[in-house]
Formats: C-alpha cells, structure tokens, sequence
C-alpha cells in the first residue's frame, strides 16, 4: 500500500509540476453592490486601494458612495471610526504610509490630521490640529506640515507628534506644498494662485526654520499661472550638484528647472513638455512629443493629419531636450482610415533600460546609446506589447502571446499559456508575493488560472467571473477582485 501511495504521489508531482497553491473564491460578506451603478460597474465599489499598514486591512473607496471600507476578514466593513476622511479623487493623495511603519493622513470631513502607529489598529487623532488652515505631507523626510487654526506659524509633525519646531508662514498664501532637499537642506515649497486675483503662483525656498521664505522664482504672469499651478506631490525632483541645476518632473504638468546659486534654488524655466519617462541609472529621460497624434476629420468633412512625434532626451545637466535623428514613431494604421502613432517607452525590469517603439522596429536605450534589438520585431512580438512589472519572470504580454526573456534579451513564448489573443486589453497577468503565485486573468471569460513558475497553469474553480484584480490583501495570502456580481477574494490553501 505505501509503494502504490508513494508511486501515485510521484506520478501527480510529475503531471503537474510547480503547482501554485489550493486556491479558491470566496463571496465577499456584505461586497454585493448597492446602487444602480455598482449593479452596472461593481469596479466602483473598490477603487483606488491603499495599504497603510499597522493591522489595518486593506482600504478601498466606494467611489459613488462617498465611503472608505476595510477589508477584515472575510467582511467588506464601512470605516465608521476616526479616520482622514476626504472627498472626491483627493483621497489616495492625502493617507501616507510611512518608511518606519503606520500611516498619517490630512483629513477633510472633519478638518483634522490622523496618525496610525506602525502596530496600531486604527487611526488616532493628532491633538492640536483640529480645523487646521492647511497642511502638506514631504515623503522625502517623512514629514508633515501644517498651519494650525488661529497661528502664523507652520507646525511640523514627525512620527505621529507634533515638535516644537516651527516655520514662519509663507505669507498669506499658508503652508502651500513643501518639501525637504536633502542635497540643498532646506525647503522648497510651491504656493498656487489665488482664485480670485490669480496672484501667488510661485515657488518658495527656506533654508533656515528660523529665517524667513525666500522667493524662488518671480510671480508666474496669468497667462502662466494655469501651466504652472501645480502641487509637486506628483514628481520627481532631482538635484544635479556638479552642475548646479535641479529638475522637477511632474506627470501632468511642465518639466521646471532651477539653478543653484549661493546653495538655493532659482527658478530658470519650464517647459511645456510633461510625461518623461526616467532612465534612471544615467539620470536622463526620454519624451515623444506630442505624446497624442492622431488623424482627425472636422464636421465638414476636411482630414488633418497627424503631426509625427518626435523623439527628446533631456540628458544629465541639460535644461533643454535634445531631438534624436533618425528615429521615428511606429506608425498605427487599422487600414479604415484611423492613424495615429505608438509614443509607448517601458522600462525593463531589473536594468531600467529602456524599450522604444519605432517604425523600424524595437529600440533599446541603455542610458548612452539606442540600439536595434532584432529579436522584438513586430512580427515575432506584435504590436501591443507590454512588460510584466512583477514576479520572478520577465515576461511580454502581446496579442501574439506571452514571452519570457532572458538577460540576453533573447525570447521564448510560453506555448502552454491558457489564454488565446493575451494583449493587456484582454488578460491581466500579475505575481503576488504572499501567494507566491502568478493570476491570470481572462476578462473576456472571467476565468482565473495560477501559477507557480509560469510553465504550468491550473484553473481556479468556482462561480464568480473575474474582471479585475484590485489587490493584495495585507493579512494574509489573498487577493480582493471584482467579479460581475460583486466583490470576492482569491485565497490561497483553502479547506
């Protein structure tokens, strides 16, 4: 008898090699939607997730509710407590989760700052910043500032206190968004115009907390003020010392540059181009501009075409981008008269090199030269290819399949993926840590399969049809997604 059972167990593990787990889904315990919409679009009812440590479960909004619900346990639970509530998309911006563990978040309904500890089971409110005039969160130093009600100084709290370090007020304009420069230790902070008068849009520079804010740059013109009136929460700021320049990227604003004089910033210039994509290593950045080209027809009838994108690289110690010759954006004709223009970059997992999309085929910038990869061509590849940025794998997702690559940029397509035409559109493909496993999602179907190494795939039983993963959730080894009829969760080692 144990001969038979141990020959059965070799066979089985020879059958299905790498298996990924006993996993099945659960219905999510009161996660059935409420409202019309939610019948329509069960997606609202978990957007913009967020983990914010301490023993708190996962937090997602009902985004028509107007509502923050906890996933514990098994259980879609409304956050009653206190907790930085806020409004509308400003959400996931104003909950931070901290390097050192725990959270803090700059509340609106009602107007006051909330700190979790990193073994804390909810959120605490900070004494001394009840209906508080302003307040900006620095990720940099970790640090919170704001203006308290019935103060002209700005008040600073580290790690859940508030010190008894102050700032002087940047004028009237409040606490406007402020943020820590290591190389330069001092502030930068940016204040927005005033709706009224469209005065006070400009930047700001503290080097001493006891000293006073000194103008970074003049006050934008009107004109200006629309370009420039951003918050720099979304951005990457880097300081280039040797050449005495820094650099802020924003994702939907102008690129601005300032240079260093006497150990502050002074604002040089923006420019109107936004989205670079970051080469890390090499500390530059590419841009096709426009981003958007497409051919378009007026009402009467008149066809514009597009304007073909141009390729920049804004290099270390440049201000202004430089045009790369001789490399032209892949063209996207569907034949019935739509034309646009592939301005896709991805960067490689592991190196950060980056992949351009050309009308000769796939280039590779390593951070100094573009080279031809022969090897991703359109018609091995497809057109529609992007990078898994997760897992143990490098994997590309296209139309044509799903392909592993190898540090020599050399590819083989997994011929046993179980989904037919995978491009992103159609099958989401992500690795989840605590699973220690690969979901494969077919949102056309909503079939499930896992797996372990990507070799083999097992199809994950059971009634619900997925249409979107949403998350990890942080307790244990499962994930919460949409199904057509509600909210689920994907365990793992069920019994």
């Amino acid at each position: 008898m144990f001969r038979l059972s141990l020959f059965f167990a070799l066979f089985l593990g020879s059958l299905f090699p790498a298996f990924a787990g006993n996993f099945c889904i659960k219905a999510l315990k009161n996660g059935k939607p409420k409202l019309p919409v939610e019948v329509k679009s069960p997606y609202r009812m978990a957007s913009d997730p967020l983990v914010v440590g301490g023993k708190m479960g996962l937090l997602v909004k009902a985004y028509n509710r107007h509502e923050i619900y906890e996933i514990v346990d098994n259980d879609y639970r409304l956050v009653r407590e206190d907790f930085p509530h806020v409004w509308g998309l400003s959400y996931p911006y104003r909950t931070f989760p901290l390097r050192a563990g725990g959270a803090i978040g700059i509340g609106s309904k009602p107007r006051a700052i909330y700190y979790l500890p990193a073994d804390g089971e909810r959120f605490e409110r900070i004494e001394g910043t009840q209906d508080y005039v302003a307040a900006s969160f620095d990720a940099v130093s970790q640090i919170l500032f704001f203006q308290p009600k019935n103060s002209n100084r700005i008040s600073v709290i580290w790690a859940g206190k508030v010190l008894p370090t102050t700032l002087p007020t940047l004028l009237e304009r409040g606490v406007g968004d402020i943020h820590f420069i290591p190389e330069l230790e001092g502030y930068l902070a940016k204040t927005s115009a005033n709706f009224e008068s469209k005065k006070g849009n400009r930047f700001w520079f503290l080097k001493d907390k006891d000293g006073v804010w000194l103008p970074a740059s003049e006050e934008f013109e009107k004109e200006d003020a629309r370009v420039l009136d951003y918050y720099l929460r979304d951005k990457t700021i880097l300081v280039e010392e040797d050449v005495r320049i820094l650099k802020i990227f924003t994702n939907n604003r102008p690129t601005a540059f300032f240079r260093i004089e006497d150990g502050r910033p002074v604002f040089d210039k923006a420019i109107s181009e936004d989205g670079w994509t970051q080469h890390e290593k090499s500390r530059s950045a590419l841009l096709w501009n426009p981003m958007f080209s497409e051919r378009k027809k007026t009402w009467w009838g008149k066809v514009i075409e597009p304007e073909t994108p141009k390729l920049y690289i804004l290099r270390y110690g440049q201000t202004v981008p430089e045009e790369i010759p001789n490399i032209a954006p892949a063209k996207i004709d569907d034949g019935n008269g739509f034309l646009s223009f592939s301005t896709f970059i991805d960067a490689l997992p592991e190196t950060g090199d980056l992949l351009i999309e050309t009308d000769k085929g796939r280039v590779l910038f390593d951070g100094k030269d573009f080279a031809a990869v022969p090897g991703l061509g359109y018609d091995i590849l497809g057109r529609h290819v992007r990078f898994v940025h997760s897992g143990l794998k490098k994997l590309l997702q296209s139309e044509k399949g799903v392909f592993v690559m190898n540090d020599d940029l050399l590819i083989k397509q997994v011929t046993q993926f179980p989904f037919h035409d995978p491009w992103r559109h159609n099958v989401s493909i992500e690795y989840f840590p605590k699973l220690e496993a690969y979901l494969i999602n077919d949102r056309r179907t909503g079939d499930v399969y896992s797996s372990a190494a990507f070799e083999t795939f097992h199809r994950i039983e059971g009634s619900a049809e997925i249409t979107q993963f949403v998350a990890a959730l942080p307790d244990r080894a499962a994930v919460l997604a949409v199904a057509k009829d509600g909210l689920v969760t994907i365990e793992k080692d069920c019994r």
